[in-house]
């Protein structure tokens, strides 16, 4: 299995980005020999990533996800309506 793999200054230390096809297993090789500072980058950048995706897929559900109709909300504020009136019951 082949993994494109963009070599940014991340790697090349700010000087280019290049494109280079390799392995799956030479990937590997690379990650374990860099250093614990850019090991440590690698990682931080990894999950800035997944957090980006995970915002975007909040986003996406908010913009497109479900919508209350009116009989719905209707129900939800009898509901809540009814709740609030049996604590004041209970309360006293």
């Amino acid at each position: 299995m082949k993994i494109i793999c963009e070599l940014n200054e991340f790697l090349l230390l700010n000087s280019m980005q290049v494109k280079v096809d390799i392995g799956c297993d030479q990937l590997m090789s690379i990650f374990r020999t860099l250093p614990k500072r850019q090991l440590k980058q690698l990682k931080a950048i990894e999950q800035e990533s997944k957090k980006k995706e995970s915002m975007i897929d909040l986003e996406t559900l908010l913009l497109h996800g479900p919508v209350a109709t009116d009989k719905q909300l209707e129900i939800i504020a009898q509901n809540r309506k009814n709740l609030n009136q049996y604590k004041r019951q209970r309360l006293n």
